[in-house]
Formats: C-alpha cells, structure tokens, sequence
C-alpha cells in the first residue's frame, strides 16, 4: 500500500483507509469537529495521494485540448479549469482539473482514477509532449473554510483580494518553489498548495501554526464527501452510474459544447440528440433514517429509481443523497417512498441544489 509522504505529521489518533493501493487519512478527529473546522473556520486536508501528473512540452495545449472536454486554447497562464477526461465512447475516464503555470500544466484526478488515467494519457502522447506522474514525489495541501484566506495570505507577494477564484501561481517557500491555487472542494475560501517532497512536511506544520488561532484541524476525506455534496460538488466515484450517460447523471455542464475536436466529441453530439431516459437529483431525509446505496425508489408499487449515495449534513442535521430517476419524476419538492434492505419504508423530500449556503459566500475578504 502506498503511504502519502506526509503520514508522519499526521499523529496518532489519525484513521487510515485504503483506497485502490493507496493510504488515505479518512479522519484525525471526530466527525462533527471536522465539520464544523471546515464550515466556520479551517480544515487542512491532504490530498498527497491523490493522481498528480505535470504535463508540458511544445504540444501540451494541444494535448490537453484533445483529451478533455473543456476548451483550453485561451485559458490564460496561471488560470485553472476542471473538465472531463472520456473515451470515444463518452464514457468518463477521469474528472480532472488542469492547471495552467504557463511553461507546464498541473493535472489533478482522485485516486480512484490515477491508473485509468495515467494509462490512457501515456496511449495517446504526440508530438512533443511529456506526462509525468508526480503522485509521491509532491505534495497536495488544502486549507478549506472562511478563513483559510487569512493563511494563504502569508504565502503572497500581494493582497489576497486579487487573487481570483481558479488562479494558480508559482511562489517561493523555503527558497524552492511551490504551487499556490484558489481551488477547493466545499464551497468555501479553498487553496491548493503543490510542493517539493522535502519541504512537504515543513510546510503542512507551518500551515498549522499560522492557522493556531484561527481554528484549524486537519480533517480526513470522510468530511469532504459529505461537504462536497452539500454543494452538489461532482464526485464521479458515486455519480457515475452504470447504464447511465453525462446528462442522465447531471455533468453535462463540464462541457464546451462549441468544441468541436476532442476524444469522445461524437458520442456526445449524438447523446444530445437522445432523450434522456433518467437523471440524478438530491434529497434529504432524517437522521435516523435507513436509507442505503442501492435501496429502490417506488411510486406506489412501481420502482422508478435507487438510492446513489447518503451522506450526513451537520447544518441541516439530515441525510442528504442523490437519487437516480425515470427522467419524468426528476423534479424538486417530490416526497418519494423508499424500502430499503431492511424492509422499512421511508420517505424521501427532493432538493435543488445547493443544499446548503457555505459561509464563505457570505463573507468577503477583509
């Protein structure tokens, strides 16, 4: 199993799991405090394991302009996007987000697709163009909260008010160079640190004892799903349902439409021309609830979808998931009925998303 290079600051109360031979911290603490760091004031997230690639050469534009489905030829330099990676089929390789640094691209996936995806760029380099896999050789450091700005702040040369959601830079610490990103998961202030392995652990203490006053933990990835759903954050590792396509499954918004050459462009087009025969849509439901991935959704004795995922929402105090439908009941506001493993019936209250207004929205950088 391969270890993140900064499990050693990661302490000893730290639960670990395995996610596809690799060691993820799934929580340093409890549930409800994590929560709660990331929602009012700073979760510290490592996101070491997940796949890292750098991509450059004279031909990296147009690499990665042919194998996603966002338009990349006038992203700016030190600009990000997230975007698709599918196969000629339109079926999802890897939801990723590039990072333009100028003379190279950052390309980050989740773990569940590092292989697929290192596999599938390696086949179709041209020209001149370079693809290394930098998982485990540098790290991915996430503040997330209303306040992570006051920490990213000390790691740029100017105020933190300029530097716009989906940038990305090249600053200096400890006199190497490290990438800096506004970028997150959860809704809130997010900044994504790529750095040097040797300067990796120095960096994640620093970041503690700046953010000493200010509430910070460290959080796990258990949090981070239920945070991501929240705000109807794509998550392809639950969303993605067998038998179902990009618009059946909401993600048709993570394509430019008026690119025309990209691995998976002609199956797209012709989706389009089909009618969609389901679709996803949230709800919530109580606590105590027992609903369950995979648990059908009837009306009256007819099953017109399952259950794709739940989650707990500390602001809400429920459940919330998503639910995959007959296309002709995917509407907000429904009250569904659901019988689960255990036999019980439940029912189930259609949302629109987002499902909750993460403070940082609220809030403006002072």
């Amino acid at each position: 199993m391969k270890e993140s290079i900064l499990k050693s600051v990661y302490g000893q109360d730290v639960k670990l799991m395995e996610v596809c031979g690799y060691e993820v911290a799934e929580a340093f603490s409890d549930y409800k405090s994590e929560y709660e760091a990331i929602r009012k004031n700073i979760g510290l997230v490592d996101y070491s394991n997940f796949g890292i690639f750098k991509v450059s050469g004279e031909d990296a534009k147009d690499f990665i302009q042919k194998l996603t489905t966002r338009d990349f030829e006038y992203l700016a330099p030190e600009k990000a996007r997230t975007a698709l990676v599918l196969d000629e089929d339109a079926n999802v390789i890897s939801l990723v987000h590039v990072f333009n640094l100028e003379t190279y691209y950052y390309v980050l996936t989740d773990i569940q697709h590092i292989e697929k995806t290192n596999s599938w760029f390696t086949k179709h380099i041209f020209g001149d163009v370079s693809v290394e896999l930098l998982t485990g050789k540098i790290s991915a450091i996430s503040i997330e909260g209303p306040k992570s700005w006051q920490i990213a702040q000390n790691f740029l040369p100017y105020d933190i008010s300029a530097f716009a959601f989906m940038n990305a830079i090249e600053v200096t610490y400890e006199n190497q160079k490290i990438v800096l990103s506004r970028f997150g998961f959860t809704g809130e202030y997010g900044y994504f640190f790529f750095a040097p392995a040797e300067i990796s652990k120095n960096l994640w203490n620093k970041i503690l004892e700046l953010g000493t006053d200010k509430g910070i933990i460290p959080c796990g990835m258990s949090v981070i799903s239920s945070c991501m759903l929240e705000v109807r954050q794509p998550d392809i590792n639950t969303e993605i349902v067998e038998g179902s396509n990009l618009f059946e499954t909401r993600l048709q918004w993570l394509i430019d439409f008026t690119k025309e050459e990209y691995i998976g462009h002609d199956a797209i087009m012709k989706m389009m021309d089909e009618s969609p025969k389901s679709g996803v849509v949230g709800f919530s439901v109580s606590l105590d609830a027992k609903v369950e991935k995979g648990d059908s959704v009837y009306v009256d004795e007819d099953v017109i979808g399952k259950i794709i995922c739940t989650y707990e929402s500390c602001s809400l105090n429920k459940k919330l998931g998503l639910v995959l439908l007959e296309n002709k009941f995917v509407a907000v506001g429904l009250v569904l009925d659901v019988r689960g493993k255990s036999g019980e019936n439940v029912q189930i209250n259609t949302l629109s998303s987002p499902y909750i207004i993460p403070e940082s929205w609220l809030i403006k950088m002072v």
